[in-house]
């Protein structure tokens, strides 16, 4: 249990021990405007807003934000989110699940779209749009853990890194040296339903030998960072 605690306290370094040891951060982003950070955690869907500068001036701008993206995705199954990214063009965030297995048994990620709207302390989530991958994957547990996004010649891409070498799981998956990113493009049907769809599959350069991968990040549209 949480405790109250003084400012400065032996309690609150506990409390804070408690908080990194039960929220497994998978991701974190700057906001646009650079006064604040984004974190997803795989095992909740509330997301963490640490406020940029010193923590003794910030302290009360830190902490969770809460939301329920629908009753099949919620804080009490345990399933969260695995990347995110931000869309310049659209100003949305980009909320992006590993996998969900669908009614048809379809094994596929899905991304939120959602926007941040400005309060005291922390921002509120309004969603967007609920996005399927149009890829299917051989595993709930080997989908895509990084995401950038960017754009060219007018048009928008998202670049989604998958976990497993191949994009699969499994011994094949574990084969260092063959990392994939799927360059992805969203489409929205007459019905408004969107989806992401590969637009194409880029091999990560063999002497990147990870045997899964868990980030990436772009930088100025020319370089990619790439983190195991």
């Amino acid at each position: 249990m949480i405790k109250y605690a003084v400012p400065g306290s032996k309690q609150e370094l506990m409390n804070e021990a408690m908080l990194l040891d039960r929220y497994e951060a998978s991701d974190i982003m700057a906001t646009p405007d650079g006064s604040s950070y984004l974190i997803v955690f795989d095992n909740t869907v509330s997301i963490g807003h640490l406020q940029r500068g010193v923590l003794t001036s910030s302290r009360g701008k830190n902490g969770l934000i809460t939301w329920n993206p629908d009753k099949d995705t919620d804080e009490d199954n345990g399933n969260g989110f695995e990347a995110m990214t931000f869309n310049k063009t659209s100003q949305t965030f980009l909320f992006m699940k590993e996998t969900h297995v669908e009614k048809n048994g379809d094994i596929r990620s899905f991304i939120y779209e959602v926007k941040l709207n400005p309060k005291d302390p922390f921002p509120s989530i309004d969603v967007v749009a609920r996005c399927h991958f149009e890829k299917q994957f051989s595993s709930e547990n080997k989908g895509i853990e990084g995401a950038a996004f960017f754009t060219i010649d007018s048009r928008s891409y998202l670049l989604a890194l998958c976990e497993g070498n191949f994009c699969e799981s499994g011994k094949r998956g574990r084969i260092p040296g063959n990392g994939r990113i799927l360059m992805m493009e969203r489409h929205e049907n007459l019905q408004g339903n969107c989806s992401y769809k590969v637009n194409r599959v880029i091999n990560i350069p063999a002497h990147v030998d990870f045997e899964d991968y868990s980030s990436i990040s772009l930088h100025n549209n020319n370089k990619i960072a790439i983190v195991r």
